[in-house]
């Protein structure tokens, strides 16, 4: 009996005097709680950020996608080369290129050709898309006629950012509706403008 208060009283003065083993073991399983509870906290950020750059990569590949099936409104309405049922030869003085109605209602009536005018590569900027870069333009091939350089950065027409696949779009399901075509972008690093206009 004796031997057990000895023991009750020890183990209160190892408490009282901070000698607290089932207390210590305690803080550190609070601790290691805390860290790992701090890195799961951090790997789902983490995660999130993956999701988040995994929808962006999404969004470019779609863009890609549906820019090489659908014309967009950088990819002006030129075939790669002029067609005897419908050629289209503009003639262009001080940055205006004038196109036929006739060739251009041809041309919108067989969008299969506008993939073949130039690659056309959307220009993220922060994960936003801010342009389409128009690349392997043939010489002679009409958006060459037009004034387009390989490399320029069609980024508005008519004003109106093209900063994405349904702003594409829209601009080209109003083709049909438009006599001009003020295209505005840079070119290595500065801007240009052409305009088109249909008559």
């Amino acid at each position: 009996m004796a031997r057990r208060r000895t023991g009750a009283w020890s183990f209160v003065g190892l408490m009282l005097l901070g000698c607290d083993p089932v207390g210590r073991e305690r803080a550190a399983l609070q601790a290691e709680l805390a860290a790992t509870s701090a890195l799961l906290a951090e790997h789902r950020a983490q995660i999130e950020a993956l999701k988040a750059d995994l929808v962006k990569q999404q969004v470019a590949l779609q863009v890609c996608q549906e820019g090489s099936k659908r014309p967009s409104a950088p990819e002006l309405p030129a075939p790669a080369a002029p067609r005897e049922d419908s050629p289209l030869t503009p003639v262009c003085n001080a940055g205006v290129c004038v196109v036929k109605r006739a060739e251009f209602d041809a041309f919108v009536a067989a969008p299969e050709t506008a993939p073949r005018l130039a690659r056309v590569i959307p220009a993220m900027r922060d994960g936003k898309t801010v342009g389409f870069n128009l690349y392997s333009i043939r010489a002679g091939s009409p958006l060459a006629l037009f004034g387009f350089k390989n490399g320029d950065l069609v980024r508005s027409v008519n004003g109106e950012p093209i900063d994405g696949i349904d702003a594409a779009l829209r601009l080209y399901s109003r083709m049909r509706l438009l006599d001009r075509w003020t295209i505005a972008g840079t070119r290595k690093g500065e801007p240009f403008e052409l305009t088109i206009a249909v008559e």
